[in-house]
């Protein structure tokens, strides 16, 4: 006996009321705390997880809590069924007078009319020979429990949302390291949440799609490596259906119920990406295109969303095609060659002819130096003082140059002369495919481009010699301002000198050059207005060692004109892209939960319990009638008891005398 009413305490303290209470405002301070560690900037969702949700001691309230709600869910059970199979009949005037509305009829009515009143008004109508028990609204008596109930099923979808991942059955932070031009079908989610999403931290699990970066841009804030903005274009295939969509940090992809979000990205000196021009003849706009091998990216053209180029492998001859994606048709097919020595005069021009903003190096110098000739050469091919002439033309017209060098002392002296960009020389590298007895053109140089007005990085380009490069991204109105006529000349060529001077630390070649000759050279070479042919003819053949050579054009299967003119200009570095990937199955379930809870809310409060008891005395030729009010939620109407009173009383001849029924007033009475 002892045991047992040890066992009824401890289950009549873990359903009480007061344990709930307590509990709920625990684990409610307990996700305020929780929340708060998110939102910190020194902590984080990570953070939050690890010391609240995850925790033993959350664990154990969540626990506690969902065990009294189980136990009160059950005594509330177990009363509305007692009260469902009640079988409680009153024959005694003195409990009808207990009662809160009661009545008596003077007569008895007749067996059958009064079971068919009863079952019109209640849902529930018992009969014992001359007493009658009905009820409606018992439903009433269960809110509590679907309230309960819906509790239940938020706790239970909460913590699925919250162990879902270490589990694998769902995804709540997951990352897809996603090179350009690469697809995968696994995703990694990490182990410890406190620690980085480095290898060692994290584990991979397959995805129901595949998914390929096709290309990604990236916009930084002026004078700044820090990036703006930036997006991945790719597309996601399941092997029955395929899209392609861009996704940024603003709008994210959700495909097969999985949310595809832009996280971070980094630069891949690894991928190796070619860079495209494309002139549409027809409306002579020239595009610059980074294109991975076999990724289609898209032409930016006017009102053609779904023209896009895909070029073959980075190397020989490089097939390319021009085709609308969703029509499946090739608008044209030809070839390009990676490797030339370099553009010809004529290409160059041609292709400067149909340029907004593009940027030509006549030549590269190892070794920069001052001849007596007063014309820029190299001292040997050793990269010891590495130096370019940077050309610029705006819409097609020269305008304005600058002398480049790799090492930032000797920069410093040229300074930044250029009103419209800022360029800057950072690294050169030997191209691939190119013969071990190279010639300087198989080398290509890395330029940092920054836009003055507004203030903006246009990029860091890889870029050949000999070749024309479409500068992106400059600001409109540079582009309808007037050309650069000319730079500043004496200071320029000055600025040679003490260059040369820097690096070979040599007094008698810096005063050789401080000729008239080399002004007038100078002078030629930095004029703004100076064509590529000009400039081209001042470079002496053992500088540039050799700047002629045929390009292969890419030619068209048919004997038609192109619509589009493609060229070559090297390669940039490539970038790895991170998608974050949510999938919270959990999310509809707590809807759900939710949903239960406000149902069970509605039914408790609005919805009465009632019961009516009848007893029809043959001795006294009296009926009685009574109505209790067990569960209030709406204020009950009185006269809902008069009319079934009414109703009874129509049965009866003779009719039923006005002072036989109390007034409502002086018997009602509210439990």
């Amino acid at each position: 006996m002892g045991q047992k009413k040890l066992v009824r305490t401890l289950v009549r303290y873990l359903s009480s009321i007061r344990l709930g209470i307590v509990l709920i405002v625990l684990v409610t301070l307990a996700c305020v705390y929780g929340s708060l560690l998110a939102a910190s900037p020194n902590a984080g969702v990570d953070h939050a997880m690890a010391k609240v949700f995850h925790t033993p001691w959350f664990l154990f309230l969540l626990g506690l809590l969902a065990l009294n709600l189980i136990l009160c869910s059950w005594e509330k059970s177990v009363i509305a069924l007692t009260l469902y199979w009640r079988r409680h009949f009153l024959r005694s005037p003195s409990l009808f007078e207990k009662l809160p509305y009661a009545a008596e009829i003077t007569g008895t009515p007749p067996t059958a009319d009064i079971t068919e009143t009863l079952q019109r008004k209640f849902t529930v109508v018992r009969q014992d020979g001359n007493a009658w028990y009905a009820q409606k609204g018992l439903l009433s008596r269960c809110g509590a429990t679907i309230i309960h109930i819906g509790l239940l099923w938020v706790m239970a979808a909460g913590l699925f949302r919250i162990y879902a991942d270490d589990f694998g059955w769902g995804v709540y932070d997951a990352t897809i390291i996603l090179p350009e031009g690469k697809t995968t079908d696994v995703y990694y989610s990490r182990i410890d949440r406190l620690k980085k999403p480095v290898e060692g931290n994290l584990r991979a699990r397959p995805l129901p799609f595949n998914i390929r970066a096709l290309d990604f841009r990236a916009e930084y804030y002026p004078n700044s490596s820090v990036a703006k903005s930036f997006s991945s274009l790719v597309e996601v295939s399941d092997g029955r259906n395929s899209e392609i969509a861009e996704i940024s940090m603003a709008h994210p992809l959700v495909y097969g119920g999985f949310k595809i979000t832009q996280n971070s990205f980094s630069e891949n000196p690894q991928v190796v990406r070619g860079k495209f021009s494309i002139t549409d003849r027809e409306t002579g706009q020239t595009y610059v295109l980074d294109v991975s091998p076999n990724d289609p990216v898209r032409i930016p053209m006017a009102g053609e969303d779904n023209t896009f180029f895909q070029a073959s492998a980075i190397e020989g001859e490089i097939a390319y095609k021009i085709f609308d994606l969703r029509g499946n048709h090739v608008l044209q097919e030809g070839r390009v060659e990676q490797n030339p020595a370099s553009m010809t005069l004529e290409d160059i021009e041609r292709t400067l002819s149909h340029s907004r903003y593009a940027l030509v190096i006549p030549a590269l110098f190892p070794n920069f130096r001052i001849g007596s000739d007063g014309l820029p050469t190299t001292e040997n091919e050793h990269f010891e003082n590495p130096a370019i002439l940077a050309m610029f033309y705006k819409n097609g017209k020269p305008n304005g140059s600058l002398w480049l060098f790799l090492h930032e002392a000797a920069q410093s002296v040229m300074g930044q002369p250029h009103p419209e960009i800022e360029a800057y020389f950072r690294a050169y590298r030997k191209r691939g495919g190119t013969a071990s007895s190279s010639t300087l053109f198989d080398y290509e140089v890395l330029v940092e481009l920054r836009q003055r007005f507004p203030p903006k990085l246009l990029g860091k380009f890889w870029i050949q010699p000999g070749t024309v490069f479409e500068i992106p991204d400059v600001d409109p109105k540079i582009l309808s301002a007037p050309n650069v006529s000319s730079m500043p000349r004496a200071a320029h060529s000055s600025s040679l000198v003490t260059t040369t001077s820097l690096a070979q630390a040599d007094p008698l070649k810096s005063a050789s050059a401080e000729t008239t000759g080399s002004e007038s050279t100078f002078r030629s070479l930095s004029d703004g207005t100076t064509t590529p042919s000009k400039i081209f003819s001042h470079l002496n053949d053992e500088t540039t060692r050799s700047i002629s050579g045929q390009a292969v054009e890419a030619s068209a299967t048919t004997s038609q004109p192109m619509r589009f003119e493609v060229s070559y200009q090297g390669t940039t570095s490539g970038h790895v892209t991170y998608l974050g990937m949510i999938k919270d199955p959990a999310i509809p379930w707590i809807y759900v939960g939710c949903l239960i809870i406000l149902v069970g809310t509605m039914v408790a409060f609005f919805i009465t319990y009632r019961e009516v008891w009848i007893w029809r005395d043959e001795s006294s030729g009296k009926t009685y009638v009574g109505m209790a009010i067990r569960r209030r939620g709406l204020p009950y109407r009185p006269g809902e008891f008069a009319d079934l009173v009414q109703r009874l009383s129509a049965t009866l001849q003779p009719s039923l005398e006005s002072s036989d029924v109390p007034s409502s007033e002086s018997r009602n009475k509210c439990l």
